[in-house]
């Protein structure tokens, strides 16, 4: 019985570091398959892409060409500043570690090495390459497709606010 006692105490102490090592491992899988997929790259393009949308909708806010030097110096800090803060909290080296720690939660081992495997081979490289054009164009699709149905949109929501006028209750 002390032999029992004693096997599973060792057990107990040395599984929490195979587990660790494994975590590890795990890990590092994980590191080099984001660095396959360079998403690195693709996040700084990503947020890069932000940093143009929000300057570009500052630029035709209402009120900008009214103001004074000061005022339009001011606004300059706050958006730098305002974007440092977003930057840093949204980069991929302030979000990598949750990343990694997400991929490690999800995938099982095999399943990592399969989609690094993946990746690393030309069809997945060429998806990689391939992948910012194509979003590029989704969007400018759908963009087109949202313009088109505005108007079908105003006109269904017209008529609906005419229908529950016309259905409301007389007053009396």
């Amino acid at each position: 019985m002390k032999r029992w006692v004693v096997v599973l105490a060792a057990v107990l102490a040395v599984a929490p570091c195979y587990g660790q090592d494994n975590d590890a491992t795990k890990r590092a899988k994980v590191e080099e398959l984001m660095t396959t997929m360079h998403v690195d790259s693709m996040m700084d393009q990503m947020t890069a892409m932000a940093k143009q949308q929000v300057d570009q909708a500052s630029q035709g806010l209402t009120g900008a060409e009214t103001m004074t030097p000061t005022q339009k110096k001011i606004f300059a800090d706050y958006q730098e500043k305002s974007m440092d803060l977003v930057m840093a909290t949204v980069s991929y080296k302030a979000v990598k570690p949750e990343m990694v720690k997400l991929y490690v939660d999800t995938f099982t081992d095999e399943e990592i090495e399969g989609i690094t495997a993946f990746y690393k081979s030309p069809t997945g490289q060429a998806l990689l390459k391939k992948t910012p054009q194509l979003m590029s164009s989704m969007m400018e699709f759908m963009q087109g497709r949202i313009a088109d149905l505005q108007p079908k949109l105003k006109a269904l929501t017209d008529q609906f606010t005419k229908d529950m006028a016309a259905a409301a209750p007389a007053k009396g």
